[in-house]
């Protein structure tokens, strides 16, 4: 498979192709699913490291699929649910080739919307909050960013870089959900490059040809850190 230029496949490696097909490779080979929170910490230290321009826009000029969940409910709305080791079972046990989707979504076993813990957004919330772009202040105060970060420290540092990335000061860090199926589903959560102003969406089918998972160690992995 081709790398991208990150910092090595001794810690993270590109998974291309349909989610699917490729979150089963990813596991096998031992790797855990990059999370938004390890993706906004590997963006910083490029810019902190001083390194090549090509590692660089490798990580600031690529999209990546994350291993972070968006489950959507047709009558109780939705969650952001942060990478953990309720979501790698989750992934290990549903995101393969033979799951039936709904919508190019993962049906959601009875109960398992109830049980996971993440931030809970109502349906109205959640269209008040689609395609919606962000002052940095009001980016630093998302509660959707908030959730994806792990801790206000790194979103507000986050936010800081993508300013100066982008070279915008409005409508950064758009966040996008998707209309509800008949069931519960499940999805991935999606960051765009700079170049799309480091937009979030929870609303990508996992069988697009073009997907980007990264693998990373699992000790390397920022979900495993006490930060």
């Amino acid at each position: 498979m081709t790398q991208l230029q990150l910092d090595g496949p001794t810690v993270h490696t590109t998974y291309y192709g349909k989610n699917v097909e490729q979150m089963p490779k990813l596991l096998a080979e031992g790797k855990e699913p990059m999370s938004v929170a390890h993706l906004m910490e590997q963006r910083l230290a490029v810019r902190d490291q001083g390194v090549s321009p090509v590692q660089h826009d490798a990580w600031w000029g690529n999209y990546f699929d994350n291993a972070d969940l968006w489950l959507r409910h047709p009558d109780k709305g939705g969650k952001v649910v942060p990478y953990s080791a309720a979501v790698l079972t989750f992934l290990q046990e549903h995101l393969k080739p033979e799951t039936k989707l709904v919508d190019y979504g993962v049906p959601l076993p009875d109960g398992l919307y109830e049980a996971m813990d993440g931030l809970e957004l109502k349906t109205a919330d959640i269209g008040r909050l689609h395609s919606r772009g962000y002052t940095p202040t009001e980016a630093k105060k998302s509660v959707v960013w908030r959730e994806l970060a792990r801790t206000q420290k790194r979103l507000d540092n986050y936010v800081d870089a993508v300013v100066v990335e982008t070279g915008r000061e409005r409508d950064l860090m758009n966040t996008y959900f998707g209309e509800a199926s008949k069931v519960p589903t499940g999805r991935l959560w999606f960051v765009s490059g700079r170049n799309n102003d480091s937009l979030a969406g929870g609303n990508y089918n996992l069988t697009l040809d073009y997907g980007r998972l990264v693998g990373v160690a699992p000790e390397a992995h920022v979900a495993r850190a006490k930060k």
